[in-house]
C-alpha cells in the first residue's frame, strides 16, 4: 500500500535537490576545477546533440538535483517500501 503523503513526498524532495544542488554546484565550481571542465564538456556535447543550447551551470544544477532526487526516491522506497 502506498503511503498517503507520496506525491508530497516526491515533490518536497526535488524542491530540496534543487536548492541544494545550486550549493554543491556552486562550491565544486569555485573549488574544483576538475568539476568545471568536464560539466562545460559534457554541456557543450549534449547542445549539440539536442540542436539546443545548455548553459553549463543549469545542466549542471539540472543533473546534480535529479541525482539527490533519486537518492531521495530511494530512502523513501526503502522507508515505506514493501
Amino acid at each position: 500500500m502506498l503511503h498517503r503523503n507520496h506525491g508530497l513526498s516526491h515533490m518536497l524532495g526535488y524542491l530540496i535537490a534543487s536548492l541544494v544542488s545550486g550549493i554543491i554546484v556552486d562550491i565544486l565550481r569555485r573549488h574544483v576545477p576538475l568539476f568545471n571542465s568536464v560539466v562545460t564538456s559534457i554541456a557543450y556535447r549534449l547542445s549539440v546533440v539536442l540542436d539546443y543550447k545548455v548553459t553549463p551551470k543549469v545542466l549542471s544544477v539540472t543533473l546534480i538535483a535529479c541525482l539527490l532526487a533519486f537518492a531521495w526516491g530511494v530512502a523513501y522506497r526503502l522507508r515505506y517500501g514493501r
